[in-house]
């Protein structure tokens, strides 16, 4: 085997995944990672696999028995580089254009065999930027390029956005809503559809991507074509 091809055999059921979470922002098209992070966390560990988290202060809380937490951020990886010892799975979550390179500087060094990035619905209006305004889209680029097996998740809005209080598109008036009228009213209702996906089923697509083959080299937008 070249040692310098990435490697792609189907993880063993005792792979270790690594989930990074950051605490909530509000910058736009950012999905609620706390949330799916320990949907996610749940799911694999329902299917034996071990879960380690590298989880920003304020997140290190509230995961399932048996997952190890290191406090610690994806944004600045480097004194957290202990946290990608051993791990076969990257959930990538939450990172920065500015500090993704020394994440995947890890990530190789480590071996890691594939890396699934919680991305946005931006990069495809993003493409149509220069390169030196993407955000989301300049973080799907440097895995590309990584070698290392990827996949990207461009979920739309994320029904946990409005609990942890990240970026929510629409839904940002759905808890004064509920409590006046008891109602969910959306503004788009009459003149489009602005898709929300739950965190539970979010996660169940990462999970998928992050312990088979069958999401490799694929972004959520183009699961529909061969």
């Amino acid at each position: 085997m070249d040692a310098h091809a990435p490697d792609t055999r189907t993880p063993s059921a005792e792979e270790l995944c690594l989930l990074t979470v950051v605490g909530p922002r509000k910058d736009e098209g950012n999905s609620p990672t706390g949330i799916v992070g320990r949907c996610l966390a749940r799911q694999l560990r329902s299917l034996g696999r071990p879960v380690r988290v590298l989880a920003e202060p304020g997140q290190c809380a509230g995961w399932p028995d048996e997952v190890e937490v290191v406090e610690g951020s994806v944004t600045r990886p480097g004194p957290s580089a202990a946290a990608f010892d051993g791990v076969g799975a990257l959930f990538l979550a939450g990172a920065r254009p500015s500090t993704v390179q020394e994440v995947l500087r890890l990530a190789r060094a480590a071996a890691v065999r594939r890396i699934v990035v919680l991305s946005s619905h931006g990069p495809e209006y993003e493409a149509a930027n220069p390169p030196e305004t993407w955000y989301w889209l300049a973080v799907e680029k440097a895995v590309e390029r990584s070698g290392i097996p990827w996949t990207h998740i461009r979920p739309s809005a994320v029904m946990g956005s409005v609990v942890e209080g990240t970026y929510p598109a629409t839904g940002a008036d759905w808890a004064a809503g509920i409590r006046s009228a008891g109602l969910v009213a959306e503004a788009f209702l009459d003149g489009g559809h602005y898709p929300f996906v739950h965190e539970e089923d979010l996660a169940a697509v990462v999970a998928a991507a992050l312990t088979g083959d069958g999401l490799t080299g694929r972004s959520s937008k183009r699961w529909d074509r061969p």
